[in-house]
């Protein structure tokens, strides 16, 4: 069984276990709780020093994380997030390679950024899903809750709930609709669903799923 991989702070790294509950060694004495499947990092932190953390999800795996403001992020598979152990400053930001589903504490003089490798999602406390695999051609931002604004060179976007912000990266067009939500967050609760999905796309997900080759 795959499971996901946490570097922390001077390039060590922990393999973690879903089954097992345990304490986690973060970086200059950060101690994170990992239980029932989700790392835990205490909003009580406080240091001089900014450490990151990086989670790594495998093809085939999933974990949650909740961040030190209490913000909940589901990871999918093959994905990627570097995050501080605890926030400091005018702004929570993190760094997304992959899909993920964010549920962030609500703040309004604190706004919450999601950097991928094309885009930045700026928040202040609301539920969406960002999927941006940069071998993928479609980059996608789908809002659930509350408003998020998606920026892409000069450009900004504001999405309202049940709409998607989607960039096509092979000739930078880019469309803001509205959708049907949970096809694309439903796999949080470990279900697929699809509709109209071409089959070039639907084997790529498949693929980094469940960790297969479909030829």
């Amino acid at each position: 069984e795959v499971s996901p991989v946490l570097e922390v702070v001077g390039g060590g790294k922990v393999i973690l276990e879903k089954e097992k509950d345990k304490m986690i060694e973060a970086g200059r004495g950060v101690d994170v709780q990992q239980s029932s499947g989700m790392l835990v990092y205490s909003d009580s932190v406080v240091s001089e020093y900014v450490d990151t953390n990086v989670l790594r999800i495998p093809k085939g795996g999933e974990f949650k994380l909740q961040l030190a403001d209490g913000t909940r992020v589901y990871l999918n598979s093959a994905t990627d997030l570097r995050y501080p152990v605890a926030f400091t400053g005018p702004e929570r930001r993190v760094y997304l390679k992959g899909e993920a589903y964010f549920d962030v504490t609500k703040s309004k003089e604190w706004p919450f950024i999601v950097r991928t490798c094309r885009s930045s999602v700026k928040v202040l406390g609301t539920s969406f899903n960002v999927c941006s695999y940069e071998e993928d051609s479609l980059e996608q931002v789908t809002l659930e809750q509350g408003g998020v604004e998606v920026k892409h060179h000069d450009e900004t976007y504001r999405l309202h709930p049940g709409e998607q912000f989607e960039l096509d990266t092979t000739n930078e067009e880019i469309e803001v609709k509205p959708v049907n939500v949970k096809l694309y967050t439903s796999w949080i609760d470990g279900m697929f669903r699809f509709h109209n999905m071409p089959l070039d796309l639907l084997t790529v997900k498949l693929e980094r799923w469940y960790d297969v080759h479909l030829s």
